[in-house]
């Protein structure tokens, strides 16, 4: 007896793809006999189903079968004329879903054709004809993330009969994926499958139409059925890296009444071979091209292909992040060892050198702050200002897309920037730059400038998305906010005057000029004996400058200095100061006498241990065996935040972590709403360009209700 509480949707649900699958087969001469059987079957069921659904008085199954697509003939010569596309209806948000037929033959041509659909639909409507088509289209495409390539090596595809140019990596993708719906069974029958490619599903020559798709694509990527990742064809022993990838996230750690796991035994050799290919993989463009973040973030679903390994987006995902927190926290470079260096082969930038592994791992991030992941399943709006600090160091073949393309990702009833490719680039990025102030009546957006020589003509306040970073920002968290005085109601006013010159009107408080600042500051990749030399200095130019400074006026300042910056237990203030306040909470343990740190305990990650080590660390007793240090939080926080600053003491004698290329008598400001201060260098009269964010312990905990915040501030 079937359950009486199974939901009639679930039935018909299930009986109606089941109907939409069969009528999606193109017959021929040679299968028909087993098209038959099948209808037959489904039909049986069908009856039996509604057997079922009259025994509880419930409407029977009448599914309206839908017309096939007509199959392309590969016999007939395509045109060489250029495709012409039919035009979108914007009023009624169309978008074109692209119909790709599977092949015999790897050489096959690839065929596709285009159904056009509008988004607004009912795709559980049961339509029969062109309608049903494009509504069984809408309910089952997937969309294609991809990287486009270089345009120099264009291959062709058949599409409506035309000739139509794609770039190799997108054919090559395509020749991979048209057949991954056919089941092996069904050979000599041609099966369609639906994608949304964006470089053939929108006309890229119609800019009205670009604008249009673009606001699009947020829903465009959660409305299909999932999103399937392309890294490329298989090289540089990415076969190794897929098959570790699923190795590592597949085993679990075990308890009692769980199968024993045999551990692998791989040599320092082997283990070196294992990082080379996985770098190889999360080195490849796609990892960072910037259209990725807004297609990884809302589908329901993510696959990844690379060659002819497939796995889900969450493991790579994870396997990325395990490779950061072993290179970030632990400081475990292996391919420092090889001919390989580390230099070249985890860093995709030129001044900080970012690791390729934060780039990937930072996708899964954005993703769950979307609201999807392994475990979650809904649709979270984000902040323009965060977004943009992913996409400054990000790809793009229009540099407008470093904006254009996080848009569908904010609230529309926020942020009141579109896209508009008729816009220039230096229009783009102020206009943007005022939304973000103007909205959240906040500077924590200056912290992506970090532009004080103002090139490319941008304003020293607007995000500079032209070059890389000088340095990470701080984690936002409003460290301020719990002062009184620096929150409340602003005044922000853009002035645009002659010459394009921009210029940002505002108050704030001066914490005083930087009076002296050290020449060190950490490189990317400093082993564990170059950062403990590195802390020492910092250490020291603290403790000379105490004695240079202490028989001023400000003798009292060097004494809490000395206090909290070279006593015994001082590396708290140190980590509190390197971290921007984001590790306040965090607890040294020290030896007896007080002033030795203890060992930390090891990274946390989420995948089972011993796997971990027996297939990408070393032996606890081999030469390159990780280093434990109980300075790991400190030099964590320096490999993150360190690169592109360094240590200055301020006037009031107070310490201060600032960008690298800040200067003596810069100013050291603070503003409303904003989560950190900011280095700004003095221009003419009342004017003054952004050096960069900065912290100083010290000054934020000796504010009062009573200070004032009425400097003026003309910055450009």
């Amino acid at each position: 007896m079937a359950d009486p509480t199974l939901p009639l949707s679930h039935t018909s649900s299930w009986v109606t793809d089941m109907s939409k699958s069969l009528s999606t087969i193109t017959q021929t001469a040679e299968n028909s006999d087993r098209l038959t059987a099948l209808e037959t079957r489904i039909q049986r069921i069908e009856s039996s189903l509604n057997t079922i659904l009259t025994m509880f008085s419930l409407p029977t199954l009448n599914p309206t079968p839908i017309t096939p697509l007509p199959v392309p003939d590969p016999t007939i010569p395509p045109s060489t004329a250029p495709y012409i596309y039919t035009p979108l209806t914007p009023s009624n948000h169309e978008i074109r879903i692209l119909v790709v037929y599977s092949s015999e033959k790897d050489d096959d041509p690839i065929m596709c054709s285009f159904v056009t659909v509008s988004l607004e639909a009912d795709q559980g409507a049961q339509v029969a004809g062109d309608k049903g088509q494009a509504l069984h289209a809408l309910a089952n495409f997937k969309a294609l993330s991809y990287t486009w390539g270089t345009m120099a090596d264009m291959k062709s595809i058949i599409l409506e009969g035309h000739l139509f140019p794609v770039t190799a990596n997108l054919h090559s993708a395509m020749l991979r994926l048209r057949n991954l719906t056919r089941d092996e069974g069904a050979k000599g029958t041609i099966v369609p499958s639906s994608w949304w490619i964006d470089a053939i599903c929108i006309d890229q020559s119609n800019i009205e139409e670009r604008n249009e798709q673009v606001m699009l694509m947020t829903r465009i990527y959660k409305k299909s059925s999932g999103v399937h990742i392309w890294l490329g064809e298989s090289a540089d022993n990415s076969d190794l890296a897929m098959d570790l990838v699923s190795q590592v996230g597949d085993t679990k750690p075990i308890g009692p009444g769980d199968k024993q796991v045999v551990y692998p035994n791989h040599g320092i050799e082997e283990k070196i071979k294992h990082w080379e290919a996985l770098t190889a993989l999360f080195q490849r463009s796609y990892w960072n091209r910037v259209w990725v973040r807004q297609e990884v973030a809302t589908p329901k679903t993510a696959v990844v292909s690379c060659g002819d390994r497939t796995c889900g987006f969450d493991k790579i995902a994870m396997m990325a992040e395990l490779l950061n927190i072993l290179n970030e926290q632990l400081g475990y470079q292996p391919l420092q060892h090889k001919v390989l260096k580390i230099e070249d082969a985890a860093s995709a930038t030129k001044n900080m050198g970012t690791s390729c592994y934060a780039r990937a791992s930072t996708l899964a991030k954005l993703r769950l702050a979307a609201g999807n992941s392994m475990y979650t399943r809904t649709t979270n709006y984000m902040g323009l200002k965060d977004l943009l600090f992913q996409t400054r160091a990000c790809d793009a073949t229009d540099l407008r897309d470093k904006v254009f393309s996080m848009l569908g990702l904010v609230d529309p009833e926020i942020y009141s920037i579109r896209p508009d490719y008729r816009l220039s680039l230096h229009e783009t990025i102020v206009s943007a730059a005022q939304c973000i102030i103007s909205t959240t009546q906040s500077l924590d957006l200056m912290s992506a400038c970090q532009n004080s020589k103002r090139l490319h003509g941008l304003p020293s306040w607007a995000p500079n998305l032209l070059d890389d970073w000088k340095c990470q920002p701080f984690e936002t968290t409003i460290a301020q906010s719990w002062v009184q005085d620096m929150r409340g109601a602003t005044d922000f006013v853009f002035v645009f005057e002659g010459g394009g010159e921009c210029i940002l009107r505002t108050k704030g408080r001066k914490g005083g000029k930087i009076v002296t600042i050290s020449d060190d500051s950490p490189n990317p990749f400093d082993s564990l004996t170059k950062l403990d030399e590195l802390y020492a200095k910092w250490k020291n130019f603290v403790r000379i400058s105490c004695k240079k400074l202490k028989y001023k006026k400000n003798s009292h300042e060097m004494e809490v200095m000395e206090s909290n910056f070279l006593s015994k237990e001082s590396d708290k203030w140190w980590l509190w100061l390197i971290s921007g306040w984001n590790d306040i909470a965090y607890e040294f343990r020290y030896a007896d006498d007080g002033r030795t740190l203890l060992p930390d305990e090891g990274p946390a990650y989420n995948q089972d241990q011993k796997m971990v080590e027996s297939v990408l660390l070393p032996s606890v007793d081999h030469e390159t065996a990780v280093q434990v240090t109980g300075k790991k939080k400190i030099y964590e926080n320096i490999r993150k935040y360190g690169i592109g600053r360094t240590v200055a003491i301020l006037e009031g004698g107070h310490v201060a972590f600032v960008p690298k290329d800040s200067m003596v008598g810069d100013d050291y400001c603070s503003f409303r709403n904003t989560s950190f201060a900011y280095v700004l260098r003095k221009q003419k009269g009342t004017r003054y360009a952004v050096v960069g964010e900065a912290c100083c312990i010290s000054i934020e905990t000796a504010r009062t209700k009573t200070t004032v915040v009425n400097d003026n501030f003309e910055i450009i």
